[in-house]
């Protein structure tokens, strides 16, 4: 988009925006809830080991640990659970530790009001491993999120057993797609519960940082507001219209 229209529509959110009229949410229809794909590209560095220097994970979105990952949007709207699909690869048909302790894949981390971190607090959550493979993951959710604060594909596969640290480790963990359910209102990009020159405005924004060779930060499948699988200055616009329709009825 050329610079005078995005600055003339910058202009009238602004102004809109600017108003003495105290916003209120308009009356809109949540989108339907289904299962979503989250957006996730795999970055360098994002296969590691547990606390124990041992374990093998995947670090998804982790921005304690050096370096940060963040391989999914950590402003995703998440509901009822996420479902990591993945593969395992560099095992063979190992299926267990020297103990006989069977191996073990689980989702660790911290969405919203939701945590788990070891096996245990897995509980019945986990899926065992049994040589490579393709498999599933499921973290459910009691409680929906607005934010992922850390999200790990772990395991107990004792890279040990299979060559040595990280960097010699034949074993290893590729994530084929990140899944959940979402039913949040279409267009309701900053997740207040209503859609206004607010969402307008943060879409324009995210627009320009695309356009200048940024990365995007919004949830597309809500951010894209007139369904033409693209978020771009058309949303922001027709939500404001849309905004400023619901205010004159009323």
């Amino acid at each position: 988009m050329k610079k005078y229209a995005i600055n003339k529509l910058t202009a009238l959110l602004a102004a809109t925006t600017l108003s003495a009229v105290t916003f209120a949410g308009m009356s809109v229809t949540s989108a339907n809830a289904a299962e979503k794909t989250i957006a996730y590209t795999q970055s360098e560095g994002s296969l590691s080991t547990d606390n124990d220097g041992i374990s093998l994970r995947r670090n998804i979105y982790n921005i304690w640990t050096s370096p940060q990952i963040q391989d999914i949007n950590g402003s995703t709207t998440v509901e009822e659970y996420i479902a990591v699909d993945f593969t395992v690869s560099g095992i063979g048909d190992a299926s267990a530790l020297d103990d006989g302790s069977q191996f073990y894949a689980w989702i660790a981390g911290s969405v919203g009001t939701n945590s788990q971190w070891t096996l245990a607090d897995a509980g019945d959550n986990i899926t065992a491993i049994n040589g490579d493979g393709d498999y599933t993951v499921t973290m459910p959710l009691a409680d929906p999120s607005a934010s992922i604060e850390c999200l790990i594909l772990q395991t107990n596969i004792n890279i040990y057993a299979f060559g040595g640290d990280v960097s010699a480790t034949t074993a290893n963990l590729t994530i084929n797609s990140i899944k959940t359910v979402q039913n949040a209102i279409l267009g309701d990009v900053n997740s207040d519960g209503s859609v206004d020159s607010s969402d307008a405005a943060l879409i324009l924004k995210d627009y320009a940082t695309v356009q200048a060779n940024g990365s995007s930060t919004l949830d597309k499948s809500i951010a894209d507001f007139n369904g033409d699988d693209a978020v771009d200055s058309s949303d922001a616009a027709l939500i404001l219209k849309a905004y400023a329709d619901a205010q004159a009825q009323k």
